[in-house]
């Protein structure tokens, strides 16, 4: 069964920008750089679905989280965020060269996850979401019940069984491994999915906590490289050293946070040869 990932984005707060439509067309600008960049993955150009809000759907999942830190990157320097929401799955229809005209679970799974990403005062809590975390993985979608549920753990009950048991799975297998045996507890998606959230949180909470100058540092050094160059490039708007250079990246923590992004795409690529 082939697999697809769908994300669905929005800038936040987009209604507070007074310049909206300087915003829009940037926007814009970086869809058809990325549409560029990534022409080989695509399923179908990058589409904006309504105002600020913009999809894509790409045959590569393990480039997913990659992917929507590019358009991060890109909205810094507009001062802006974004929310995300990214769904595995099938597609029910035929590929079409218009993402708007494809439908499936892909595409259900990422409007729900970016439902319980926007949704911060009630669904972002009960799905124990952190709040500085505006992006949310989902491989499959959700009914209105599911909506209902006051924890993660009572959706993923509601969805694949017990979590209690897979829990008591790998609790046992300590216990006997601390015993002197050994017991190897199958990967379950369950928990593939749950790790690769919590993964994707920890590193937007460290994103979150960046200064306007550790962004703009980091944005530069992925581009570049090389602390010299970063130092030459930002001479003209900041007296910056090779030893500044050094301090702002490992206080944005951004060695952390691209191990992370290379960890997230690893178990993604994990669960797409899962289920194809």
């Amino acid at each position: 069964m082939k697999l697809y990932s769908v994300v669905n984005m929005d800038i936040v707060g987009s209604r507070k920008f007074k310049d909206r439509e300087i915003l829009q067309n940037n926007l814009n600008g970086y869809i058809n750089q990325l549409n560029k960049k990534y022409s080989s993955i695509l399923v179908a150009p990058i589409t904006v679905t309504l105002g600020d809000e913009w999809q894509l759907i790409i045959n590569k999942p393990s480039e997913s989280y990659n992917l929507i830190h590019e358009f991060q990157q890109l909205l810094w320097e507009d001062k802006a965020e974004l929310y995300a929401g990214i769904g595995i799955g099938r597609l029910n229809t035929p590929v079409f060269s218009d993402v708007r005209k494809m439908d499936g679970p892909c595409f259900h799974a990422a409007r729900d996850a970016i439902k319980i990403i926007k949704d911060t005062d009630k669904l972002k809590s009960r799905y124990s979401v952190n709040k500085l975390n505006r992006i949310f993985l989902l491989t499959h979608s959700l009914s209105d019940e599911d909506f209902k549920f006051d924890t993660l753990e009572i959706y993923y009950n509601s969805k694949t069984g017990p979590l209690e048991s897979v829990m008591g799975e790998i609790a046992a297998a300590k216990e006997t491994e601390a015993l002197g045996g050994s017991q190897t507890v199958p990967l379950n998606k369950i928990i593939l999915e749950r790790t690769i959230n919590l993964i994707i949180e920890n590193n937007e909470v460290l994103k979150s906590k960046m200064t306007e100058k550790q962004k703009k540092v980091y944005i530069n050094y992925i581009k570049l490289g090389s602390y010299r160059k970063v130092v030459e490039i930002l001479e003209n708007t900041s007296k910056e050293t090779i030893g500044g250079i050094s301090q702002k990246l490992n206080s944005a923590s951004y060695f952390t946070i691209q191990r992370n992004h290379q960890v997230v795409s690893v178990l993604l690529n994990i669960y797409y040869k899962m289920g194809v």
